[in-house]
């Protein structure tokens, strides 16, 4: 509240400091609370361990250096943290560093700090780890490759159970681009990666298409880049298509995307030949229980109860369209 006094805030913060029953300190787009108000509110508090809080929410609250050194310790105190927001011009590289070293090794699954003035990594932040993170949202943070490369051979190793990872318009190019294939190539959780707005060229994507014959767990990969300049047809973007229609398929069942997918690349990306007609015409189809293919044509008209191929009972059919 803007008419709150000195004493006012001071009390709210005694408030949260002594309450075990608050879930969510929600502060998003209350622009009163700055650094003089993090001061009253945080300043003179003793912060014991808070066993309720969950989610830390500060997006646009107008937050400088000074404010968040006070805000640290309750950060630190809340041991049950599981989701922390932030944005803002006033968070630079060093400021990141401060937050990410207050919430390493916490139960954390969702980091948020989206439109910042990061523009690099710090090495001390190479030890920090988050076990449990799983949605990591870093778009419009001026990293570039080098920045690319960190989260690629670094931040991604500290962080087992991602699945979300947004680096839109991060001034990333296709070095940078290359080092993330590389890590998805292996990776075997990431299940959403959003690029889009760098400038990634047809040669960092290719690295994308090349990682995803590996990788069977992403599902959408976003890379909205005006210097990729590949048509449908060409081979590339139908590896690439065709390994994320895999993986979203067989999101269950990750054996049989891997079967799939090394049956297709085996062929040099010619296609699957339908196990009736021996065409490749068809790009829907139909997969048997025993994995073998059948196009949407012949499948219409196919009514035996055993696979003609390997005499394995067909009970249901996976369809692909």
């Amino acid at each position: 509240d803007q008419n709150f006094c000195k004493e006012a805030w001071i009390r709210l913060g005694w408030y949260l400091a002594k309450n075990d029953f608050i879930e969510r300190a929600n502060c998003r787009g209350f622009d009163v609370i700055t650094d003089e108000v993090v001061k009253f509110m945080f300043g003179s508090v003793v912060w014991t361990p808070k066993k309720r809080i969950k989610c830390i929410n500060f997006i646009q609250c107008p937050i400088t250096s000074d404010g968040i050194k006070r805000l640290l310790p309750f950060i630190k105190a809340a041991t049950s943290i599981t989701e922390f927001y932030i944005d803002g011009d006033n968070i630079g590289a060093e400021e990141f560093s401060w937050f990410a070293t207050a919430l390493c090794g916490k139960q954390i699954k969702v980091l948020s700090f989206e439109n910042c003035a990061i523009n690099k990594f710090v090495p001390s932040l190479s030890h920090c780890k988050f076990p449990e993170l799983k949605r990591f949202y870093f778009r419009g943070n001026q990293i570039g490759d080098k920045g690319a490369e960190f989260i690629a051979n670094k931040f991604l190793q500290s962080c087992p159970k991602l699945e979300r990872l947004e680096l839109s318009n991060c001034g990333i190019g296709d070095r940078g681009a290359k080092s993330i294939a590389n890590a998805l190539a292996s990776n075997a959780t990431m299940k959403y990666l959003l690029l889009g707005g760098n400038n990634i060229s047809d040669e960092g994507v290719l690295s994308f298409a090349k990682a995803l014959r590996s990788n069977h767990t992403l599902t959408s990969l976003g890379m909205y880049c005006s210097t990729v300049g590949w048509s449908e047809s060409s081979t590339q973007y139908r590896d690439l298509q065709f390994a994320l229609k895999m993986n979203n398929f067989f999101e269950k069942d990750l054996e049989k995307a891997k079967w799939v997918k090394e049956k297709y690349f085996a062929k040099n990306g010619d296609g699957l030949e339908c196990a009736v007609c021996l065409e490749k015409k068809c790009e829907f189809f139909i997969f048997l229980p025993c994995m073998h293919k059948i196009c949407a044509d012949c499948n219409d008209v196919y009514d035996k109860d055993i696979c003609h191929m390997c005499n394995e009972k067909v009970e249901k059919r996976q369809r692909l369209y």
